[in-house]
């Protein structure tokens, strides 16, 4: 079994802990945790556990995602904001929701709720083909 460096420790205080409490006659812990907080406080797991079998995976795609993000994205996002006047922003962000109101539609569609999916369809038409932009904003439900 691979044991690492936190687990190894946390193994030697559980057993400094059983073994003092075993010259106490007493085979209950004195905090009521059964042993188990001492292998709490790993953050480094190498081992599978039967409630995450992933969970080594899961923690080198979260370092990945957070290194791109903090390194490649973050800068180019706020490359955008200084770089971009606001209205090629808005520009680009109907362009975006445009494409988001084709997929609305088509689920509206597919579960059959005709009206809502025809109107979904022709906002986005007018929302795609005219030139004022900001009169759409106020035809798109917010969340909120």
């Amino acid at each position: 079994m691979n044991v690492t460096h936190c687990q190894r420790s946390s193994l030697k205080r559980v057993s400094r802990r059983n073994e003092k409490n075993s010259n106490d006659n007493d085979t209950r812990h004195r905090d009521g945790s059964g042993g188990s907080t001492g292998l709490a406080g790993c953050a480094t797991v190498q081992t599978p556990t039967m409630g995450d079998p992933l969970e080594g995976l899961n923690r080198t795609v979260f370092t990945f995602n957070d290194k791109v993000d903090r390194y490649a994205l973050k800068p180019v996002a706020q490359a955008y904001v200084r770089a971009l006047p606001q209205p090629v922003q808005d520009s680009v962000t109907n362009f975006f929701s445009n494409i988001g109101d084709v997929y609305t539609a088509a689920n509206d569609l597919l579960q059959l709720k005709i009206t809502d999916g025809v109107e979904d369809v022709m906002v986005s038409a007018a929302c795609s083909t005219s030139r004022r932009s900001r009169d759409c904003q106020s035809t798109r439900p917010t969340l909120g």
